[in-house]
């Protein structure tokens, strides 16, 4: 978790996070304004310095005194409900159990780019009752990361469910725009995990 890292990697990291965002939100404009080549641009860019901030990350872990799992982190990490989902300043968090299970890795998406999957998922939802997951996400037309963050809040806030792997249904398809539109909200009030 974040608090296992030196000062001095906690803050590279939030300027890394920070870096992303405004690169995301450039990307965003330029997108509204039509440049697509130029919103295209720095999307790869916001792609890379993601990577970087996932390998200042494993930097972190690297530098730890004492190994990342103990018998009381174990406890800590099985009890802890995991995907969790908290708003941090414009950006929606997930923080995540790796694949060992013995560790916890953070994705984020800036709110511009959580509305924009909100805006397709309730298009979706006025047509069909259910969707393949991997057909929604190559529609959205930004990093594979970003609308599986927000698929797994709203999941998370029972507005959709998963009866199988790579599909999703509306828990309520006519309701489902007017909560959707609320789902910052209820994740703006959860508090950070890692705090």
């Amino acid at each position: 978790m974040q608090n296992e890292f030196s000062n001095e990697t906690q803050a590279l990291m939030q300027l890394f996070r920070q870096i992303e965002e405004e690169i995301l939100a450039a990307q965003q404009r330029h997108a509204m304004e039509g440049k697509y080549e130029i919103a295209e641009r720095f999307l790869s860019l916001a792609k890379r310095t993601h990577a970087l901030l996932e390998e200042l990350q494993s930097f972190g872990a690297a530098e730890m005194q004492v190994p990342s799992i103990t018998p009381n982190s174990q406890v800590v990490l099985a009890d802890h409900g995991f995907p969790c989902f908290w708003v941090e300043g414009e950006m929606l968090r997930k923080m995540g159990l790796s694949r060992d299970r013995t560790n916890t890795y953070t994705h984020g998406i800036a709110k511009g780019q959580f509305a924009k999957v909100v805006v397709a998922l309730k298009e979706l939802a006025t047509r069909q009752e259910s969707f393949s997951v991997r057909e929604f996400i190559k529609g959205c037309g930004m990093p594979d990361y970003h609308p599986y963050i927000v698929l797994g809040a709203l999941e998370d806030l029972q507005l959709l469910r998963s009866p199988r792997r790579g599909l999703m249904t509306f828990v309520n398809a006519p309701e489902f725009g007017l909560a959707a539109e609320q789902a910052w909200g209820h994740l703006a009030k959860r508090p950070n995990p890692a705090m």
